[in-house]
């Protein structure tokens, strides 16, 4: 048994390393997922022994665990994006001065109207998000869009009220 995986793995670990590879441009993600793909076929003797076309299922399970870790990279970026953004807007609200009260009023009527400069469908989701404390998946499902739809909205409205507070200094 342990022969015949043996010689599947050495068969097919460097092509599926050389095409993460490709995708990735790292090296490390690409021997992760290499591994990943053999790890997962491992257990299943059903799907390697005596099958002649495990290569099609390497290559496929190969190309779902890449794109998965494309997409949770991806999350993850935003999701720090998001976090360094929100730190900004607060840290501009809740900065003390010399003029503390006067400069936090100032500034939350200048939030306001920049978030009411925004876009319709923009302002509603930011607003749902940030005042309502809903997640981004209930503003999805209230909403009827997609997951990744009101991230963008968030992320772009980030954007533009980051530019308007950053102009302040």
């Amino acid at each position: 048994m342990t022969e015949t995986f043996e010689s599947i793995f050495k068969t097919y670990y460097p092509p599926v390393k050389q095409f993460a590879m490709k995708l990735l441009k790292n090296e490390d993600d690409a021997q992760d997922v290499a591994q990943d793909v053999f790890a997962s076929l491992w257990p299943k003797e059903d799907v390697w022994r005596d099958n002649d076309q495990v290569d099609k299922y390497i290559y496929r399970m190969a190309k779902y665990k890449t794109l998965n870790l494309i997409r949770r990279r991806s999350l993850e970026l935003s999701y720090q994006k998001t976090q360094e953004q929100d730190g900004f807007v607060r840290d501009a609200l809740q900065h003390e001065s010399a003029h503390d009260s006067v400069c936090y009023e100032e500034l939350a009527l200048m939030l306001r109207m920049a978030i009411d400069s925004l876009p319709t469908r923009r302002r509603e989701i930011f607003k749902l998000s940030r005042y309502e404390h809903l997640s981004n998946k209930e503003i999805s499902e209230m909403m009827n869009i997609s997951l990744r739809t009101v991230e963008n909205h968030i992320y772009a409205a980030l954007l533009e009220l980051k530019a308007v507070m950053g102009s302040l200094s």
